[in-house]
């Protein structure tokens, strides 16, 4: 991670229906600044994949958000999702 305290990011993964609309997301990994690297983890590449029981699919995430920005609504979720973690 970088110093940069003018940006927050997050990896995770994201539940949508086969019409692409997300339903939910989980983020394991979040923190300010640049990630220095995409995060490796089984546990999460084992979340990855169709359900067709659900008609659902589980999509990896990446999100990166300049906190100077004004924020878009999804954006007002995720950076309050990061303060209550790491902030």
């Amino acid at each position: 991670m970088s110093t940069d305290k003018n940006s927050a990011y997050g990896f995770g993964v994201a539940t949508q229906n086969f019409s692409g609309q997300v339903l939910d997301c989980v983020f394991f990994n979040l923190g300010l600044g640049d990630p220095t690297a995409k995060p490796k983890n089984s546990e999460t590449d084992s979340l990855i994949g169709k359900d067709p029981i659900r008609a659902v699919e589980r999509v990896p995430v990446e999100v990166k958000i300049n906190l100077q920005d004004k924020p878009k609504m999804p954006q007002m979720c995720i950076c309050a999702f990061i303060y209550s973690h790491i902030g």
